[in-house]
């Protein structure tokens, strides 16, 4: 009876995500990644319903994202879906942003964004929206986006990032002399930068 139980095979495909999530690379890691899929994707086939059934389509979600193209597409119907049925994660949104980014819908995805960052700033989300602005021609908030990541940001190579998307925007407008201070601040802290 347990294999065609929808709760049974909803618990396994969560436990075995989180389960993968902790794993290092490789073989097993991957076994728990097609268990989780496997048994999420036969309890939403079962007849009876499923009261954990945002959940199941949060973490379908979650999984589709960490595989990647040319699964994204289906990460974020079920991460849509997940919140059609009351389930929201804290990092829903940002997946959501990131999934829409990833597939070229950078309308949909700096709503997401903008809704990640109300919840949880972070200096690779301000990132990531900003480059999702620059894809629609909004300049002013890309700009707003980049320096306010390159004011807080601690990694470096996000620092970096920041400042070579400035430069482009910069070299964009003929604004040359800004394009070649932002370029030499690239260069005072990586001199080994070939870009």
């Amino acid at each position: 009876q347990l294999p065609f139980d929808s709760f049974y095979l909803s618990m396994l495909g969560i436990s075995s995500y989180y389960v993968a999530a902790d794993s290092p690379e490789g073989d097993e890691r991957q076994a728990l990644i097609d268990e989780t899929l496997f048994s999420l994707r036969k309890a939403l086939a079962q007849p009876t319903r499923l009261p954990i059934k945002g959940q199941v389509d949060y973490v379908l979600g979650k999984i589709y994202f960490q595989k990647g193209e040319p699964w994204l597409d289906l990460s974020v119907y079920y991460l849509e879906r997940s919140i059609e049925d009351g389930y929201e994660a804290k990092d829903t949104e940002q997946f959501l942003a990131l999934g829409y980014a990833a597939i070229g819908d950078h309308a949909t995805a700096v709503q997401h964004f903008e809704k990640a960052l109300a919840k949880a700033p972070s200096d690779v989300l301000k990132l990531s929206a900003a480059i999702s602005y620059k894809e629609l021609g909004e300049l002013d908030k890309t700009v707003e986006y980049l320096s306010s990541s390159i004011e807080s940001a601690a990694d470096a190579l996000l620092v970096q990032r920041a400042r070579f998307l400035l430069g482009e925007i910069a070299m964009e407008k003929g604004e040359l002399s800004e394009a070649d201070r932002l370029y030499r601040s690239i260069i005072e802290t990586d001199p080994g930068s070939a870009e």
